[in-house]
C-alpha cells in the first residue's frame, strides 16, 4: 500500500469521526492540534459551521469596534478555511449603533464572498441597527450553493425586499417576523422556487399574514413538505385548515395555535403527514385542554402519524389539567405508527400512560408531566415499549426533599425500565446511562450526569 493511498484512508476514517464531535468544539481543537492529518480533518468540521451570536450587554462596548479581528469570523476567513465554511449564522444581539461607526456591517459582504461555498445562511439577529445586512442582501442571490435561508424579515428594509424576493433555487425557506412588504412579495418569490422549495416557515409574530396571503400561496406550494405558521389573529382555524389542505405533499406541519370560539367547519385530510408541533400558551382548564385535544385530533385523524410535539411558550405555573384524550386517541388511531411523544409539559395520567404504553409498542421518545408520586411505577409501565431510547419526565407537586436522585439510583431506575433505555431527564436533571467493562471484564450500568441534551437544528427549527 503506497503512502498516499493510506492517507487517504487515514484522512476518511477521521473525518468520520469528527463528525460525530460536531458539537463538541473543544475536543475538535484538541484534536486539530495533533498532527497534520488531524489537523486537516477537524478543520473541515470546526469550520463548517460559522455562528456569530453575541450575548445581550447591559452596557455597550465602545472599544470592540472590529468583530473580524480575530477569533472564528478571522480564521474562517484565512484562504486555506474559507472553502471549508457551509453554513452561517448571525443571531443573537449584535450592536445597535450605526454601521458606520464599526466595521462588521462593511467585512461581512467580504466574508460571504470568500465563504463560496455556503448553502445555509441565518441572518436572524435580535437586536441590530437597520443598515447591519444592506450590504448582504445584493449578494445572497449570487450564492451557487445556497439553499437554505433563515431570515428576519425586520431586518429588511422596503428598499431591500425587493432584491431579497429575487432568490432562487432555495429547497428550505424560513421568514421570522414576516413584514407587510415581503409578504406582497412572498407570491411571486414563491412561483420563483416552486420547483425546488420543500420547506417553508412563517415564524414569530406573523400578524401580517392574512386568509388572502395563504390563498395567494397555494398555487405555488404544490411540492411543499414541511410548514410552519407562527401565530397570527387574522388567520381563522378554517383559514388554516384550508390552506393546509391545499398541500398534498404536506409531511411535516408546526402550528401555533390559540384558542378560538368558534368550531372549525373544515377536517382537513393530511393522509402524507408524518409530524405535528403545535406551539400554544399555558392552557389550566379542563375547557381550554378539551378544545385544544379536540383541535389536535381534528388535524391528526387522517394522517399516519410518526411524531407529535406540543410545545408550551409560557412557564407552566398553573393547574395540571390531564391530557388524557390526546392520549386516548394517540393510543387508539396513531399505535402502529408512533415513534416520538413530546408533550413536556402536558400533565397526565397513569392511567392513560399506561394505556398509550400498551398499545404503542414502537415508541423511541417519550416526554409527559406526570405526578411526582407515579415517577417510581415509570419503569414497569414502559417495560413493553422495547424501542425507547429517551425519557423526559416532569415531576408534579414533588416535595423538595424527593427531587434528587442519586447516580445509583438512576442507573436502576433505566436498568428496571425498557432495555434501549439510555436517556433520561427527570427531576430537571439530564442523565445518559451505558454499560461498561471493568478489568475483571464483568459489565455494569453506569448514569452519568449530563449537560442540557443538544436539540438539532433539523428537531425543532431554527428558534432565535
Amino acid at each position: 500500500m503506497s503512502l498516499p493511498h493510506r492517507i487517504y484512508i487515514i484522512h476518511d476514517v477521521l473525518a468520520t469521526i469528527f463528525d460525530i464531535l460536531e458539537d463538541d468544539r473543544v475536543s475538535l481543537y484538541c484534536c486539530s492540534l495533533v498532527c497534520h492529518e488531524f489537523s486537516n480533518a477537524a478543520s473541515r468540521v470546526l469550520y463548517r459551521r460559522v455562528t456569530w451570536s453575541p450575548a445581550p450587554q447591559s452596557t455597550l462596548d465602545l472599544r470592540r469596534k472590529n468583530e473580524f479581528a480575530d477569533g472564528i469570523l478571522y480564521a474562517a476567513c484565512l484562504p486555506h478555511n474559507a472553502d471549508k465554511v457551509l453554513h452561517l449564522e448571525i443571531s443573537g444581539c449584535l450592536s445597535p449603533r450605526p454601521a458606520s461607526l464599526g466595521t462588521f456591517a462593511t467585512h461581512l459582504p467580504t466574508a460571504i464572498r470568500l465563504w463560496r461555498n455556503l448553502n445555509t445562511i441565518v441572518l436572524a439577529p435580535k437586536q441590530y441597527h437597520k443598515d447591519v445586512f444592506i450590504g448582504v442582501f445584493p449578494l445572497l442571490r449570487s450564492c451557487a450553493f445556497l439553499r437554505s435561508l433563515t431570515i428576519n424579515a425586520s431586518c429588511i428594509t422596503d428598499d431591500y425586499a425587493p432584491v431579497v424576493a429575487t432568490v432562487e433555487d432555495l429547497e428550505c425557506l424560513s421568514i421570522l417576523n414576516p413584514t407587510r412588504a415581503i409578504l406582497q412579495l412572498l407570491p411571486d418569490w414563491l412561483g420563483i422556487l416552486s420547483r425546488t422549495l420543500r420547506r417553508l416557515s412563517l415564524r414569530d409574530n406573523c400578524g401580517s399574514v392574512t386568509p388572502g396571503v395563504l390563498r395567494s400561496c397555494v398555487p405555488h406550494l404544490t411540492q411543499i413538505q414541511a410548514l410552519a405558521l407562527g401565530l397570527s389573529y387574522s388567520l381563522g382555524n378554517d383559514d388554516v385548515f384550508a390552506f393546509v389542505q391545499g398541500l398534498p405533499n404536506l409531511k411535516d406541519l408546526d402550528l401555533r395555535y390559540y384558542l378560538q370560539f368558534r368550531t372549525p367547519s373544515i377536517a382537513p385530510r393530511l393522509h402524507h403527514l408524518r409530524t405535528l408541533v403545535v406551539r400554544h400558551n399555558t392552557v389550566d382548564t379542563v375547557e381550554d385542554v378539551a378544545y385544544l385535544c379536540k383541535w389536535i385530533r381534528r388535524i391528526v385523524t387522517h394522517a399516519r402519524l410518526a411524531e407529535i410535539r406540543l410545545i408550551c411558550e409560557e412557564e407552566n405555573s398553573g393547574a395540571s389539567v390531564k391530557f388524557d384524550g390526546l392520549l386516548a386517541h394517540l393510543s387508539q388511531i396513531h399505535a402502529q405508527t408512533l415513534r416520538v411523544v413530546r408533550l413536556d409539559a402536558a400533565f397526565v395520567g397513569m392511567a392513560a400512560l399506561r394505556a398509550l404504553c400498551a398499545t404503542c409498542v414502537e415508541l423511541e421518545e417519550l416526554a409527559v408531566a406526570i405526578s411526582g408520586n407515579a415517577v417510581a411505577e415509570l419503569p414497569e409501565i414502559l417495560s413493553s415499549l422495547g424501542e425507547l431510547r429517551t425519557l423526559r419526565v416532569e415531576a408534579r407537586n414533588v416535595e423538595r426533599g424527593h427531587r434528587l436522585m442519586s447516580r445509583e439510583k438512576v442507573a436502576e431506575f433505566m436498568v428496571r425500565g425498557p432495555p434501549q433505555l439510555r436517556r433520561l431527564s427527570v427531576y430537571g436533571k439530564f442523565w445518559q446511562g451505558r454499560w461498561v467493562c471493568d478489568d475483571k471484564h464483568e459489565t455494569a450500568f453506569v448514569a452519568e450526569e449530563a449537560e442540557k441534551w443538544q436539540v438539532r437544528s433539523w428537531e425543532q427549527g431554527y428558534n432565535p
